[in-house]
C-alpha cells in the first residue's frame, strides 16, 4: 500500500521511516512537513491510499487537513497529546499512536489498516459504511436513501439504518452514478427504490415519503420520465 509520512518533526519522520521500510504491506512515497505540501503532492498522486498524520503540524493541525480532503484516504494519526484521540475516531482514522510508540504497536496498526483495507477490496455491488469505529458491508442495492442531519448522516436500506459521521457532499461523490440521484439538499435516493412521485415529494419502497428540493426538481423528473420511456 502507497503511503506518505506527514510530519515536522525530523527525529519522528526517522522513527516512521523505519518502520515502514520494516514493514512489507507498505511502501513510502514521500515525506511531508505541512499539510499544504503533502496536499498538493496527493492531487498529483491519487494512488496513495495511506496517510501518517501528525497532529500538531504548522499552519493547518492534522486534524483539519484530514477534514479538508476531497476523498476518503487510510489515516493513522501519530501525536504525543492523547486528549485527541476521541476526535480522531470520528474521522474515521485507522489507529491512533501516541508518541513515543514502539514497533510492535505500529505493527498493530498496520495490522489495522490491512483488514481494514482487504474489507474494501469488493467489487460495485458493495460499500462499506463507517458506523463509529464499526464498518459494515452493505450491498448497494439494499440502500433505499440517505438522509443528512446536521453533522451525521443515516443511511437507511431495506432492512435496517445505519448512522455515519459522513457528510452528504462525500456520499455523493462516492455514489456518484446512475443508480442514486439527489432529491434534496438532506437527501439522497437511490432511484430504482422510488414506487410513486409528484412535484413536491417521492415514495421510496412504498411506505418513505421524502420531499423534492426546488433546486433538484426539473432534472429528477427529466430522470423519472426517462426511466419510464
Amino acid at each position: 500500500m502507497k503511503c506518505i509520512i506527514i510530519e515536522d518533526q525530523v527525529p519522528a519522520q526517522r522513527i516512521l521511516k523505519r518502520y515502514i521500510k520494516q514493514t512489507v504491506r507498505l511502501n513510502l512515497y514521500g515525506t511531508f512537513n505541512n499539510a499544504s505540501e503533502a496536499q498538493s503532492f496527493l492531487k498529483q498522486n491519487p494512488d496513495v491510499s495511506v496517510l501518517f498524520v501528525d497532529i500538531n503540524l504548522p499552519k493547518i493541525s492534522g486534524m483539519d487537513f484530514v477534514r479538508s480532503l476531497p476523498r476518503n484516504y487510510h489515516v493513522i494519526f501519530t501525536t504525543a497529546f492523547s486528549e485527541y484521540a476521541v476526535e480522531s475516531y470520528s474521522l474515521h482514522a485507522v489507529d491512533y499512536l501516541l508518541k513515543p510508540f514502539s514497533f510492535e504497536r505500529f505493527e498493530q496498526s498496520v495490522k489495522r489498516l490491512q483488514d481494514q483495507s482487504d474489507f474494501n477490496l469488493d467489487n460495485s455491488r458493495f460499500i462499506n459504511i463507517k458506523s463509529g469505529i464499526d464498518v459494515h458491508r452493505i450491498e448497494m442495492d439494499r440502500i433505499l436513501y440517505i438522509h443528512s442531519d446536521l453533522d451525521y448522516t443515516e443511511v437507511v436500506t431495506t432492512d435496517d439504518k445505519h448512522l455515519s459521521s459522513e457528510r452528504l457532499w462525500k456520499w455523493q461523490e462516492k455514489l456518484n452514478n446512475h443508480q442514486f440521484f439527489r432529491i434534496h439538499r438532506s437527501y439522497i435516493v437511490q432511484l430504482k427504490h422510488i414506487t410513486k412521485h409528484n412535484k413536491q415529494v417521492l415514495v421510496v419502497n412504498n411506505k418513505h415519503e421524502l420531499p423534492i428540493g426546488r433546486k433538484y426538481k426539473n432534472e429528477l423528473l427529466r430522470i423519472l420520465r426517462k426511466r419510464l420511456e
